[in-house]
């Protein structure tokens, strides 16, 4: 895993106070989902821009980080991220 993208999520469970490895797993827990919500808009939002292959933070690269996510599971997570309800 890109270091990068470690750190964000470690950083996203922190904030939510539930495990590295939580978060990377299938729970449905909801603090457990909002760190995974903020962890693929952060992977998106602060890391695509610098890639310097467009397809390096795609929907369904961010999900392969989880599990092997499908792409549109992230859209919805980064769409409910955005919107303030995984706050």
């Amino acid at each position: 895993m890109n270091p990068k993208v470690e750190n964000i999520i470690r950083e996203c469970a922190a904030k939510h106070n539930v495990g590295f490895s939580e978060v990377l797993g299938k729970s449905k827990r909801l603090p457990i989902v909002k760190a995974r919500w903020e962890a693929f808009y952060r992977i998106r939002e602060e890391l695509r821009p610098l890639a310097v292959d467009p397809n390096a933070y795609s929907l369904q690269r961010i999900g392969n980080v989880f599990g092997g996510m499908d792409h549109t599971t992230v859209l919805h997570g980064i769409n409910r991220h955005a919107k303030g309800l995984g706050q």
